[in-house]
């Protein structure tokens, strides 16, 4: 670990910002310029795996590629005495998961959030770059609102994202996975568009898409539960429903082709509102009880119980036992390991606001 005051090929510690499975995040000064970044360091342990350091030469590579406002900069990457570092724009903050901890967002607040992420995942697309692990907490939000998709490259390498290793294992948190990426078939823009509307969804309703007791419970829905859908029959959710059956189709080729075309159909749903509705509350109020308002996801070890797995506006089925790869999460640097998962978040770790590790 780098202490304050420690130098880094040119970058003066300030202090953590948080710890994750394959990275350390600074605060620092770029001493040459007076700019003050966050620095990522690959953790010791990895440092010593060259898949991993290929990796994380990649995000270094895939996000500077990115010149788009909702995506974080990348200032500067390098090996410092065989310590990679990747410096990129200080967000100063909080992120989406830490704002829908809060309580519902706004169904206008939603979509002026995630119609710019929608935008940044369209560019990353044009390049040939797959995000791969797009999710609530990989949307930082500034002071001032502003958005930015943030984790580019590694979401395979990381810890709590999504992809099979070498011995088959399944890692990371999968509320947010594509079918075909639980079944370890490759990533293609796809599996971003099916992310960006499972979130989408989230946002709306203040539930997962399949809110289950155990990993192996969700992986399973996402491979065979249709999508989820509300049984209220408003043309709002009529809307939502339309959108979360296309963005979420178990067959690829089935889902938008654009995540812009996600946001811009639900960009529908406030027009479906009449100004109060659309100033004054959430769309679709949840039913998920009272951790919904917790600042911190749920990491108890009792298990939900039926009422908070399935919300009364959700219409899903039970998941059935089956076979499915290993599921190892690593646990986030401020909080235990979770047990069971949140259904407002449905998350199993949660990392500090202001940076992704």
């Amino acid at each position: 670990m780098l202490g304050r005051g420690d130098m880094i090929a040119g970058y003066r510690i300030d202090d953590m910002i948080g710890v994750g499975g394959m990275a350390v995040v600074y605060r620092a000064e770029q001493v040459s310029l007076g700019r003050r970044v966050a620095l990522k360091v690959l953790s010791e342990q990895l440092n010593r795996d060259e898949a991993f350091r290929e990796r994380f030469r990649r995000e270094g590579r895939h996000a500077a590629a990115l010149h788009h406002p909702n995506v974080v900069t990348i200032f500067d990457s390098g090996d410092a005495d065989g310590r990679l570092f990747i410096a990129m724009l200080l967000v100063e903050g909080s992120t989406l998961a830490a704002r829908m901890a809060l309580g519902n967002l706004r169904a206008d607040e939603t979509i002026s959030l995630l119609t710019p992420i929608g935008g940044a995942l369209d560019a990353a697309h044009a390049l040939g770059l797959v995000h791969r692990d797009v999710k609530p907490q990989n949307v930082l939000l500034d002071t001032t609102g502003h958005p930015y998709l943030a984790d580019f490259g590694i979401a395979k390498a990381s810890a709590g994202t999504v992809g099979l290793t070498g011995t088959g294992d399944f890692v990371g948190t999968i509320n947010y996975s594509a079918p075909e990426q639980i079944r370890g078939e490759g990533s293609t823009s796809a599996v971003d568009i099916y992310a960006l509307t499972a979130m989408l969804y989230q946002c709306l309703t203040g539930a997962v898409p399949f809110p289950r007791d155990t990993d192996a419970s969700v992986m399973y829905a996402h491979l065979t539960d249709p999508p989820p859908a509300l049984e209220e029959a408003s043309p709002a959710a009529v809307t939502l429903n339309r959108i979360v059956a296309r963005g979420m189709a178990k067959d690829p080729t089935a889902r938008y082709p654009l995540a812009s075309e996600v946001m811009t159909e639900a960009a529908e749903l406030v027009s479906c509102l009449d100004s109060g509705a659309r100033a004054l509350r959430p769309i679709f109020p949840t039913t998920v009880g009272t951790r919904s308002g917790d600042a911190r996801p749920s990491h108890g070890p009792e298990a939900a119980n039926d009422d908070h797995d399935n919300p009364r506006h959700l219409r899903q089925s039970k998941a059935r036992p089956t076979t499915l790869p290993t599921v190892r999460t690593a646990p986030a640097a401020d909080s235990a390991p979770a047990s069971t998962a949140d259904p407002t978040t449905g998350d199993r770790r949660r990392g500090p606001a202001g940076g992704r590790p």
